[in-house]
């Protein structure tokens, strides 16, 4: 036997559509033009920027989302995350760096770095040249493996960056890093506090010194 709506329940919906009409009808919001979301990116229509502005957190969220999952997904075949191929990255760049050296070097906590590196160590990717056991003044090294993995990492990163670069010229990915640091210094009061930071080379530093399409290798020495 088929489900039969009650009279009272046809009766109740009824009743609702009536509310939402009427409610509608005095709503003055029911007027309002929605703007498509391409019209949105495109910046067009925008009075204000209100829109854009509204949507930049969202945007960067989104792109942040992605490229940690499209990381993910290179080293998830080793038992790693994104988390642990920033790490591998960085060692990549710059190879032997002490603890605090690898906290500064990618902006993150501490007490992640030391949680991440333990990871790394268990899993045969990486040493350090502590002389004691006990020894607390060391340096973190990558392994044979961990190079290799690193260094497969480093370029599915660079092939898939260069590739969302494609249809932008030199001058406008310079352009584009120069705001996005400039952004970061609005947004960040102690940035130029980490840029200055007697730590090697922080990453941010190198969107400043290392122009797009210079020929030398921007590897730290």
């Amino acid at each position: 036997m088929k489900n039969t709506a009650s009279d009272k329940e046809i009766g109740t919906d009824e009743k609702n559509r009536k509310y939402l009409k009427k409610m509608f009808e005095k709503d003055p919001s029911d007027d309002i033009e929605y703007l498509p979301a391409g019209v949105i990116i495109r910046g067009q229509e925008d009075e204000d920027n209100a829109y854009w502005n509204s949507f930049l957190p969202i945007f960067f969220d989104r792109v942040n989302h992605l490229m940690k999952k499209a990381m993910f997904d290179d080293v998830s075949e080793f038992g790693l995350t994104s988390a642990h191929a920033s790490y591998l990255i960085a060692l990549d760049l710059q190879n032997g760096q002490t603890i605090m050296e690898l906290t500064h070097f990618l902006d993150m906590d501490k007490a992640n770095t030391v949680r991440v590196i333990n990871v790394l160590r268990e899993k045969g990717l990486v040493y350090d040249d502590r002389k004691t056991p006990s020894g607390k003044k060391y340096s973190i090294f990558l392994t044979d493996e961990g190079k290799r993995i690193a260094d497969r990492v480093m370029k599915k990163v660079q092939d898939r960056v260069n590739h969302y670069f494609d249809d932008f010229s030199v001058d406008e990915i310079a352009s584009l890093r120069g705001m996005l640091v400039r952004i970061l210094e609005k947004v960040d009061p102690d940035f130029m506090d980490y840029v200055d930071s007697p730590y090697v080379h922080p990453f941010y530093v190198y969107l400043q010194s290392h122009p797009p399409g210079e020929k030398t290798n921007p590897r730290i020495p």
